[in-house]
């Protein structure tokens, strides 16, 4: 009555319950360990199967139960993203989750619980927690977490870093690790490696790919550019973040002054003279180049250019009028008519707005 078979049994006179005396009342070893059932799914149907050895008594099941005790684990996992601006000197943030799915706390034990060294194309910024304690050593680049976790419960991890210079169109790909302990005996015995959550299957490496940068160009006044100036052509200069290909006369956009048509681009690499002549009128000519007027060595175009200064006024050549006015006429008329002789004479002097006016009467006598 009220017999239990047990692998734990304890006692002072441990018995199987095949070499024990009746009455059966208490805690007794199994014939046969119930540990063969360890690791099983104890889900479905347990039969229990009852032998009377003695034909002289009989006997009555009444009742049977099976009473399943798990064993005390710890499971961690990590998953892990990454976001931001994956482009040279953007920044990109890491979210790591590390989820404790055993059935015991896993202890902050000696050692870390999670690592993660970021790659070369990476600079560490900072890492933080929402539990426990999360170190960032920026010489190394690494990240560092150590903390419990109860059972169903997870921590998580942001770690910040920005994207070096040279890693234009590279993969960058890393995996952290956990450390955990897998029987709860006090020691991390076991590991694993991060996951990416966007990819099938377990334990992918989480990536991120370094984008192109898209050329800018600023074209302004060239340097000892007169403005306003009366000569053609007026040069203006575009500069490019980076070396381009493919830019010539026919990407460069010019309006105001009538006639302005002819460019002549010269130059190589990231700086170029643009030459502009042939205007037929006056006033300001102003120079644009738009967006995919040239590529650079991935094929990218360029961005629609700006400026702080691309416009310069072309003026007319200044006129400068002289005038010889005589001092004085021959006399006419016949001897000694005494007819008098007028001259009227005007000059307007230039920048005074001032008119000097005589009239001179000249006598002819005998």
């Amino acid at each position: 009555c009220q017999v239990v078979l047990d692998d734990e049994s304890v006692g002072p006179s441990i018995q199987t319950v095949v070499t024990a005396n009746a009455p059966f009342t208490g805690s007794f070893l199994p014939a046969f360990p119930l540990s063969g059932f360890d690791g099983e799914n104890p889900n479905g149907n347990w039969t229990i199967s009852v032998q009377d050895f003695f034909s002289s008594d009989t006997g009555v099941l009444r009742a049977f139960s099976v009473v399943v005790t798990s064993q005390a684990t710890g499971d961690v996992t990590s998953a892990k993203t990454v976001a931001g601006d994956f482009a040279e000197g953007g920044t990109v943030t890491y979210t790591v989750t590390n989820a404790n799915n055993g059935n015991s706390t896993v202890a902050d034990n000696p050692g870390d619980e999670f690592t993660d060294v970021l790659p070369a194309g990476l600079s560490l910024v900072s890492a933080s927690a929402t539990s426990g304690t999360a170190v960032a050593t920026i010489g190394t680049n690494t990240v560092t977490w150590n903390g419990s976790l109860a059972p169903a419960s997870s921590v998580t991890l942001t770690i910040t870093a920005t994207v070096n210079a040279g890693t234009q169109n590279q993969v960058i790909s890393n995996q952290g690790s956990v450390s955990f302990d897998s029987d709860i005996d006090g020691t991390n015995d076991a590991s694993g490696l991060s996951d990416d959550p966007a990819v099938g299957g377990a334990s992918d490496p989480t990536s991120l790919t370094v984008g192109n940068i898209t050329p800018t160009v600023t074209i302004v006044q060239a340097v000892g550019q007169a403005d306003p100036t009366t000569a053609q052509p007026v040069h203006f200069t575009a500069t490019f973040s980076e070396v381009v290909t493919g830019f010539d006369q026919t990407d460069v956009v010019v309006s105001g002054a009538v006639g302005a048509t002819t460019v002549v681009v010269t130059g190589a690499g990231p700086v170029y003279d643009v030459a502009v002549s042939g205007a037929l009128g006056f006033g300001a000519i102003t120079v644009s180049i738009p967006a995919g007027a040239a590529v650079d060595n991935t094929d990218t175009p360029n961005l629609a250019s700006t400026s702080s200064d691309d416009t310069v006024t072309l003026a007319p050549v200044p006129t400068t009028t002289t005038t010889t006015l005589p001092r004085g006429l021959p006399a006419t008329g016949s001897k000694g008519s005494g007819l008098p002789l007028g001259v009227g004479i005007a000059a307007l002097l230039a920048g005074g707005g001032m008119v000097l006016a005589s009239r001179r009467r000249l006598h002819h006598s005998n």
